[in-house]
């Protein structure tokens, strides 16, 4: 799977994240102006890492996001979220996020699940596109993900397996050209 051909309102998200940059290696948060992908909001969503918790608090996300998901994730953690199963892989891979700090797109699959009828699995198999990019606080600390979903239908995510990603996509930040230059997806 290849950034390039990713759909074109992970492109333009990844436009407005790279013009926020500037010439730094990540935008600070109150740089990036959701303004500009108005039209793509419901498909958004954003976290904060919350130290003494040891996890992520989701601080907004769109009603396409929540829908999915089937209830709002405002004010949630990434454990209450995903679940304990599912929260130690998750956790590492937004951990590197802000970490590297680096930038992920994939394109996932659900497999049809034990229990689900290839009827069922019809009608609920999805493609999700998601891409996640760091940002920073005003203090400069890489501390924030953003980040947009593509459900290609409607989902009862917790009632289906996990995705399957084939490829996913790593960049790391300070690979990036410097400026504000949306070189990688134009």
């Amino acid at each position: 799977m290849s950034i390039q051909n990713a759909s074109a309102p992970v492109r333009a998200l990844w436009n407005v994240w790279t013009a926020a940059r500037g010439g730094a290696m990540t935008p600070l948060k109150r740089d990036f102006d959701p303004s500009l992908i108005a039209g793509h909001l419901a498909n958004v969503w954003m976290y904060r890492f919350d130290p003494p918790g040891d996890d992520f608090v989701c601080l907004l996300a769109g009603e396409r996001i929540n829908e999915a998901w089937g209830a709002s994730l405002r004010g949630r953690t990434l454990r209450e979220i995903v679940g304990d199963a599912d929260h130690p892989g998750c956790l590492g891979r937004w951990r590197s996020i802000i970490g590297t700090p680096q930038i992920k797109y994939a394109v996932g699959r659900r497999p049809r699940g034990p229990g689900v009828s290839r009827a069922q699995a019809a009608e609920t198999r999805a493609e999700v596109e998601r891409i996640v990019l760091p940002l920073a606080s005003s203090s400069g600390a890489v501390d924030h993900i953003l980040g947009m979903s593509l459900y290609s239908c409607s989902l009862e995510l917790q009632a289906l397996d996990p995705p399957e990603w084939a490829d996913p996509t790593w960049i790391r930040c300070v690979d990036l050209p410097a400026g504000g230059a949306p070189t990688l997806l134009t």
